[in-house]
């Protein structure tokens, strides 16, 4: 080839996808009739096309370019490009990405555009990007009185992203800055990744140390918020701030802060875990508390006030209006990139759509939210909810002693923070799945035990977890009859007196099956009449098979018959295999001919396949979901084949119809 064809492949190698021509030609120090020879030659050879700039025909071909220069020949390339588009005022992504290959040169002007690039990379939901660029900035280095400013950015971005640097880096920021304000934004970075890496109290050391007299009302205001959010992630801080969430009160009106409205979610957080107002109360403080645009939606800021207000809202059985709210927070966390918030928001959801019956669903929700937890560093505080989902998943679709076995070992294993508040949640699973395994002394103290820590926490409603009627149910098997129906009386009073169909169903049942007289039957027919009015489809699907058992025993054949039937149509609806197979025997047992469990169709898809495909069917591309999922377009592709195959379909376009079809069934 001529002698500018190699310079030529390695300035567009360097430039990177649609490099003009002109700018190539300078870079590689080649004149008009030089250039045309070399590009025509790079071309003709497959190497270069030229339709709409110059690129190379495979980014391989251009990785093997990058990889023939030497790491000095790379650099002085990079450094001839940053010059070249600084001079022609070029867009600070574009230095940036050279920069990013450049020795520092203390140059405050360099450093400019790396912060200007990462803000916008911040914008465009690109964290790790955003983070690169400042910890090139870093190293140039600043200015002494900007250092501080790039070390909070940095952490900041880092944390979003789920990078572990993020903390040491937040920590020398405090250590170094100078100004009140300084520090205080910095403390606000810091006590945010320390929340979600489980070290919520010494976050609350962090806040608590800032200045009390800030100048900037703002700033003032968020660091109050952030610090009165901590009491709604750890155990620990609740008790080290119960002072300042004792004095929570309604401000009467429309929330016209971001403080107010978090106040309000705090209340209703507070109000749902002791079951300290009716139901109705509790959610239309939640609603309120997220109805304007002032509750920010990122669970890293604005004290946690979106999740908190979700979780009030779930525990009042308004699972439409904590759906809603996990939604805002997943479109949040696909517009800024944050792995972080997607855990939580996923994690979120998946104990919404347990509650639901919604097994499937809140399966693909729990294993989105470990599978990003796995490499993101400070996603701790909500994965135990993930967690326990995943244990009650197992239990529901009676995966198998040895799979149990596997899945209680892992429930609390030596990464589960116990200061953290969904901690209970993992002893109420881990207590069900020994249960289910014949441990019933271990099983029964894990009841006991989660009961323990949430009253300590101030968690006393039944509708936060049942953990009396579960345990009141083994102590009953156990021969522990008195001080069975003692804990699932007073489970109902506690439900009643809060109002929510689904607790008060479970426990109606519960003090059915632990009476030792002839209340059960009636007992199990109000708990089924409960529950037809909640929105708990597995907890009823439960409770009818319960009466099936009690009207078969009691000779009443025929309605044995029709309710067991009906049963199993709740659990296949569930996705309770293990429940749907005791219906179908309670039937057989009662004399009808059930159809058997179904074992194909959606509920045969594993989790990553069912949120593919309700994605695809949702109009997403595969881009689009890779995106989304934080996964590759191959492994979308790969998802979707097998989803296809599952379906018994062909193409895209019958997802929508496979879907809806098990969708209106689930209804």
């Amino acid at each position: 080839m001529p002698d500018g064809a190699r310079p030529l492949a390695e300035a567009v190698a360097i430039l990177g996808e649609g490099a003009g021509a002109g700018l190539a030609a300078r870079l590689a120090g080649l004149d008009h009739g030089a250039m045309g020879a070399a590009e025509e030659a790079l071309v003709r050879a497959g190497i270069l096309e030229g339709d709409s700039g110059l690129t190379f025909t495979h980014p391989l071909v251009r990785t093997t370019v990058l990889a023939g220069m030497s790491a000095s020949r790379r650099e002085r390339h990079h450094a001839a490009a940053y010059a070249v588009l600084a001079e022609r005022g070029a867009h600070p992504e574009e230095l940036a990405t050279h920069a990013l290959h450049i020795e520092p040169a203390r140059d405050p002007e360099r450093v400019a555009i790396l912060r200007a690039a990462a803000e916008r990379a911040r914008v465009l939901g690109a964290p790790a990007t955003a983070a690169a660029y400042l910890r090139r900035a870093l190293a140039e280095p600043p200015p002494p009185e900007l250092r501080c400013e790039v070390l909070t950015e940095l952490g900041h971005a880092e944390a979003r992203a789920g990078l572990g640097e993020a903390t040491e880096h937040l920590r020398i920021a405090v250590a170094e800055a100078s100004a009140p304000a300084a520090r205080a934004r910095a403390a606000l970075e810091l006590a945010r990744a320390l929340k979600f890496g489980g070290d919520a109290v010494r976050a609350v050391d962090v806040l608590e140390a800032v200045p009390p007299a800030l100048d900037d009302p703002e700033l003032r205001e968020l660091v109050e918020l952030e610090l009165i959010g901590l009491a709604y992630i750890s155990r620990g801080a609740r008790e080290r701030l119960a002072g300042r969430i004792a004095g929570l009160r309604d401000p009467g009106h429309a929330p016209q802060t971001r403080l107010e409205a978090f106040l309000l979610a705090g209340m209703a957080f507070d109000a749902g875990a002791g079951g300290l107002r009716p139901a109705a109360e509790t959610a239309g403080l939640a609603v309120r508390s997220v109805a304007g645009d002032l509750m920010p939606v990122d669970a890293r800021e604005g004290g946690y006030g979106m999740l908190v207000a979700g979780v009030a809202a779930m525990w009042a059985d308004r699972l439409d209006d904590a759906s809603r709210i996990n939604a805002r927070m997943l479109d949040e966390a696909r517009r800024r990139g944050s792995v972080i918030l997607r855990v939580s928001a996923a994690s979120m959801q998946a104990l919404v759509n347990w509650r639901r019956g919604r097994i499937s669903d809140a399966d693909a929700d729990s294993a989105l939210a470990l599978e990003l937890a796995r490499d993101a560093h400070g996603a701790d505080a909500l994965v135990p909810a993930a967690r326990a989902v995943k244990a009650l998943i197992a239990l529901a679709r009676d995966t198998g002693r040895d799979e149990l076995a596997r899945i209680e070992a892992e429930t609390l294993d030596g990464d589960s923070d116990p200061d953290a508040l969904p901690y209970h949640l993992l002893l109420h699973a881990r207590g069900l799945l020994r249960l289910a395994q014949g441990a019933h002394e271990p099983g029964t103290e894990d009841l006991l035990e989660c009961g323990r820590i949430s009253l300590a926490w101030g968690a006393g409603n039944p509708s936060v977890v049942p953990w009396r009627s579960d345990a009141a149910l083994a102590l009953a098997r156990a021969g522990a009859r008195r001080r069975a129906a003692r804990l699932a009386a007073e489970e109902l009073e506690l439900a009643e007196r809060f109002g929510t169909p689904r607790a008060i169903g479970v426990a109606q049942r519960a003090v059915a099956l632990v009476a030792d007289d002839d209340s059960t039957l009636p007992g199990l027919e109000r708990a089924v009449a409960t529950l037809t009015d909640s929105p708990a489809l597995l907890e009823l699907a439960t409770a009818t098979t319960d009466l099936a058992h009690a009207q078969r025993r009691a000779g009443q054949k025929t309605g044995a018959r029709e309710t067991a039937a009906l049963a199993q149509e709740l659990a296949v609806r569930a996705g309770a295999t293990a429940l749907a197979r005791r219906a179908r025997e309670e039937a057989l047992a009662s004399g009808a001919r059930p159809r058997r469990v179904a074992r194909s169709g959606v509920g045969s898809l594993t989790p990553s396949e069912l949120r593919v495909a309700q994605r695809a069917a949702e109009g997403h591309s595969n881009r689009e979901i890779a995106e989304d999922l934080f996964v590759t377009v191959k492994t979308v592709e790969m998802h979707l084949a097998k989803a296809y195959a599952k379906l018994g379909i062909r193409s895209r376009t019958e997802l929508a119809d496979a879907l809806a079809e098990t969708a209106m069934t689930a209804r």
